[in-house]
């Protein structure tokens, strides 16, 4: 299996193609399928099983109300950003151009993925009492080119996602804090 470390200070320009594609098709498998451009869904995705692999896990339910309660309701969230702040103020741009945060079981282990400013982001997760864990020496990305504003969203996020997170559901939405800052999430509408 080919893995790229993300790095947090400068972006590469050399991750493989594949591994964008890899990523992608993790992700997308991981909680639902979405069709092609023609509406079809591939049968490879419909089924969770590329050709020529081994089966992929089932796909999984959102726990009822999105937002978990316990540490077990980890095992299968779609939830987006609607706020946040940090050091600077109030983050407006996780409410305009949110965050996508998706988790599930994949190869028998917690996974969190989804989409930051420009790029789909996925690692390893492990959630204990009231802290989330991202293992973020084992996280990838896809390589789309992320410039400008749309880029210092993007580091931010990764370099938030690395250190843990202490986890608080308020009402209907899911309150992850750090030294880095607060990410306000509610569950996804879609997808």
């Amino acid at each position: 299996m080919i893995r790229m470390t993300l790095g947090l200070s400068k972006p590469s320009r050399r991750r493989p193609a594949v591994l964008a594609a890899a990523v992608v098709l993790l992700f997308l498998s991981a909680c639902g399928s979405t069709p092609t451009p023609s509406g079809q869904v591939p049968s490879s995705v419909q089924s969770g099983t590329p050709s020529g692999t081994a089966p992929a896990e089932p796909p999984c339910t959102p726990v009822p109300g999105g937002v978990p309660k316990t540490i077990a309701d980890f095992n299968c969230l779609n939830l987006v950003s609607i706020g946040g702040r940090d050091a600077s103020g109030t983050l407006a741009w996780l409410a305009t151009n949110p965050v996508t945060v998706k988790t599930s079981i994949l190869g028998g282990r917690l996974t969190i993925g989804g989409q930051a400013a420009c790029n789909y982001y996925g690692a390893p997760l492990t959630v204990t009492g009231t802290t989330l864990t991202v293992k973020a020496d084992q996280m990838t990305s896809t390589a789309i080119g992320c410039l400008g504003e749309a880029s210092d969203r993007e580091q931010w996020t990764y370099a938030f996602l690395a250190m843990p997170m202490n986890w608080v559901v308020k009402g209907q939405t899911l309150v992850l804090s750090n030294a880095k800052g607060e990410m306000i999430l509610k569950p996804a509408t879609h997808g």
